[in-house]
């Protein structure tokens, strides 16, 4: 689940994104690309009975040619049901996506696959460095290239990550509810505010 990058592209006048020129050689598309490809990803999704699927950022959906993207990887965007997607994933892949509290959510660590770190803190971007830290507060173990991101699956799938209990544990903490009933708590406390009155 790769976010997109301000310094990639720009709205236009009806609201749809262009990437620049040149997009098809960035550091964005080759890495994730790369990760896409590596043949350990593959063999870790097989070994562990999992399908991949990959879910582009809706700014970039439009610009799927630019990604070599594999047959037996799943392409996935905002016009599918994301929701049911999240609800099933087992190990979610981002950079730096809030997507990865969403697969916190439903029990998922999160690989971080970070490879372009300085450049997209370093201003050209909506984000910017602030309190939360993925090394220290994220769902899982941040890699700067796509061997280290592929062999981190591999660890996380198995659960034999030296921090795996970390992760899990920080994951299992997250949420006070999980389950169906937001909606009713929240009316129970609106009536009880207006009983307070």
């Amino acid at each position: 689940m790769p976010t997109w990058r301000i310094y990639l592209g720009a709205m236009n006048e009806d609201r749809s994104w262009e990437v620049v020129d040149g997009f098809a050689e960035t550091d964005f598309v080759r890495q994730w690309s790369a990760f896409l490809n590596h043949p350990g990803l593959r063999a870790a999704c097989e070994e562990a009975g999992l399908e991949a699927v990959f879910l582009m950022h809706p700014r970039f959906a439009p610009h799927w040619r630019y990604f070599d993207v594999p047959d037996w990887v799943q392409r996935a965007s905002y016009q599918d049901d994301v929701p049911e997607l999240l609800a099933s994933v087992r190990l979610a892949v981002t950079d730096y996506s809030s997507q990865a509290f969403e697969a916190a959510f439903v029990g998922a660590p999160t690989v971080y696959f970070q490879f372009d770190h300085d450049e997209f803190y370093a201003g050209g971007h909506s984000s910017q460095i602030g309190e939360y830290d993925h090394s220290r507060d994220g769902f899982g173990p941040v890699t700067r290239n796509a061997d280290d991101a592929v062999e981190s699956i591999v660890r996380m799938l198995q659960g034999d990550h030296p921090r795996y209990a970390e992760w899990t544990e920080r994951i299992a903490g997250l949420y006070e509810y999980r389950d169906d009933r937001n909606s009713e708590r929240v009316t129970r406390a609106i009536e009880q505010l207006d009983a307070d009155r």
